[in-house]
């Protein structure tokens, strides 16, 4: 019984820490919306809506610099009727480089006309 207890604890505190780091990474890529953008119309020359982040569409995990992994989003161009969806990638090379600025990259999954 208390090995049950014990384990039930540990994935309660496990899921609460993914959490922590899942929405740490959103409030990154916010907080970062307009290095985004940027990116967005330069590599896809259209400029899209404001960028709004559904956790539930997240994977990240602590890095020693902060919250790194991807989420996907869906965005509107607002030159044409385009609906696209995007993975946000934001990626840490401080091991290998004691960079402690975050890489932030943006790849076109899918879109509809």
């Amino acid at each position: 019984m208390k090995f049950l207890i014990l384990t039930m604890l540990s994935i309660t505190i496990s899921s609460f820490a993914q959490a922590n780091t899942v929405l740490d990474l959103s409030n990154f890529i916010t907080e970062n919306e307009l290095k985004v953008q940027t990116l967005l119309s330069n590599k896809y020359e259209y400029s899209f809506s404001k960028i709004v982040l559904d956790t539930k569409k997240c994977v990240a995990q602590e890095s020693e610099i902060g919250a790194v992994g991807v989420c996907l989003v869906t965005l509107q161009a607002n030159e044409e009727s385009v609906s696209a969806t995007f993975a946000i990638t934001v990626s840490s090379h401080f091991s290998g480089t004691s960079i402690i600025d975050r890489d932030v990259r943006v790849l076109l999954i899918d879109y509809k006309l």
